[in-house]
């Protein structure tokens, strides 16, 4: 499991935090610090920015009157190849030192030179949005409030713009600006190994030192409603924290950390792991419940009574050795650092109102699979659009096949669309999906004869789509004299592969899953 201890970051992608894992030392995992576009298989970015005018033949670009416009784009938490290949460079090197000096990382040998690097394994929960303007810019937006969870936890947005809407965007991107924000919010298992933290103190002490700290700044808005801000330093170390606030105490049991590389600086490394789990899992609960929502008619001096209400106590938190824990991340980004002018003005394009005679079915695919740690090799969809073409009296026909491998891999299917006797494009298409199972090579089909149909432009082949069911199982915290615990689930009614299985939970291996067809 990828564990906290020993973070760090490449000095040429300094984005990106590279963690490791705790049960194989050439395993690395990766968080970047912000967004990208997804891209497809050929590497184009998976944005589409559309204006909608008329008169496009007859009009200088100049004198086009745009009416509306349409966005859509995906995106994922992810490190591009060049960064990529950097790190892989770096972590060769890194492992070819300890190779050669017979270090070790957590008493595990290194016995080779080739890391081996992915994305965390478990995310548990996150949310993403994307935002342009307000609501009377943009009357309709949609998108995954949830990203995938897997990998590099795609997600797709799109939004329609007004005229004023459009128009602004269109002349923010022809001056290399590109007024979106992309923002997630991400939590994901790690593991504490051999590491205990103790926090004490008295409830009352740290918030009043948490008041002297705390700054609340009043200002007056156009409409005449007044608005308060509060703030308070930012704290980046846990010698930081000690230093400003000095009612809790904060020790630190190095436990199997005793026998460590030599030259290797234990107590700052400790210190750091320390830091960030107070600062994920202690901190927040502290400052939620220190300030009560402030009305617009409490002044600045009310707002900072707020701290009083606090009950008293004392403070008494115990972090186990070997926990697993939630960690939060928030990659973010504005659109323009992801996306080149060149891009942007590439995937901009006009369509002509007064002559919309041929419109295109344009559909993204993405499979939200877990190839890594779910028995599923691969999974493969088949599209399909068959329409009759009444205008023209003729067939519209077109079949792909596509073949996912990798939960961060994108396709499109693309098809000048058929229309009815009104003029009206047929819009719905069909698809299959098959699931291919790792080792046994067994394939499931969904549906078992026949097709569904759908008019979706953002296909997501989940597991609740294919029919499966899939469940995260987490060891909790148990009494000493327990090593751990023998799970079983079955799914009845059918033999399919993995319908009953046997699982062995142990606070070395706190965590499994159970994954199988309905």
């Amino acid at each position: 499991m990828l564990t906290l201890f020993g973070a760090f970051k490449v000095p040429e992608v300094k984005h990106v935090t590279i963690y490791r894992d705790d049960q194989n030392p050439h395993k690395f995992y990766m968080i970047p610090e912000r967004p990208v576009i997804a891209r497809d298989d050929e590497g184009d970015p998976l944005f589409n920015f559309i204006l909608y005018a008329r008169d496009l033949e007859r009009l200088d670009p100049a004198e086009r009157e745009v009416e509306r416009g349409y966005l859509s784009l995906s995106t994922q938490v992810a490190v591009s190849a060049e960064d990529e290949a950097k790190i892989r460079q770096y972590l060769r090197r890194l492992l070819n030192g300890e190779l050669n000096r017979g270090l070790r990382f957590l008493r595990l040998a290194i016995l080779r030179a080739e890391p081996e690097l992915s994305y965390p394994p478990v995310f548990t929960k996150g949310s993403v949005e994307f935002k342009t303007f307000s609501q009377e810019l943009v009357p309709y937006t949609t998108g995954s409030k949830e990203p995938s969870l897997i990998g590099t936890n795609i997600a797709s947005f799109s939004q329609s713009l007004n005229q004023d809407g459009a128009e602004l965007f269109r002349q923010s991107i022809e001056k290399g600006l590109v007024p979106a924000i992309i923002n997630y919010e991400l939590s994901f298992l790690a593991r504490i190994p051999a590491i205990g933290i103790s926090i004490k103190g008295n409830r009352k002490d740290f918030y009043e030192e948490l008041k002297r700290h705390t700054y609340v700044t009043e200002w007056k808005a156009r409409n005449g409603k007044v608005y308060y801000r509060r703030t308070w330093p930012e704290i980046g170390s846990l010698k930081e924290f000690r230093d400003t606030f000095h009612s809790l105490t904060i020790e630190i049991d190095d436990g199997d950390f005793r026998e460590v590389n030599p030259g290797e600086d234990l107590n700052l490394k400790l210190e750091e792991l320390a830091f960030r789990i107070i600062e994920n899992n202690i901190l927040p609960s502290f400052f939620e419940t220190a300030f009560a929502p402030a009305t617009e008619e409490q002044s600045s001096n009310k707002w900072l009574m707020e701290v009083e209400k606090v009950q008293e106590g004392e403070l008494d938190v115990q972090i186990k050795r070997s926990a697993v824990i939630e960690q939060k991340i928030n990659p973010n980004a504005q659109l323009a650092e992801v996306l080149s002018p060149a891009e942007v003005s590439s995937h901009t394009m006009y369509v002509d109102l007064g002559n919309p005679y041929f419109t295109e079915l344009d559909v993204r695919l993405n499979a939200n699979v877990n190839f890594i740690d779910d028995p599923v090799y691969a999974v493969k969809v088949f599209v399909d659009y068959d329409q009759e073409d009444e205008l023209r009296n003729t067939r519209v026909k077109k079949a792909k096949e596509f073949l996912f491998k990798n939960a961060d891999q994108m396709y499109r299917f693309r098809q000048i669309m058929a229309k009815g006797s009104d003029g009206a494009p047929k819009d719905t298409y069909h698809y299959w999906s098959e699931i291919i199972y790792k080792d046994t090579g067994e394939t499931i089909r969904v549906p078992q004869e026949g097709m569904l149909a759908s008019r979706e432009r953002e296909l997501v082949i989940s597991y609740r789509r294919l029919g499966f069911i899939k469940v995260a199982i987490l060891l909790g915290a148990m009494p000493e004299n327990i090593q751990g615990a023998v799970v079983r689930l079955y799914y009845p009614g059918t033999n399919r592969p993995g319908a009953d299985q046997t699982i062995e939970l142990t606070k070395e291996r706190p965590t499994a899953s159970y994954f199988t067809y309905t």
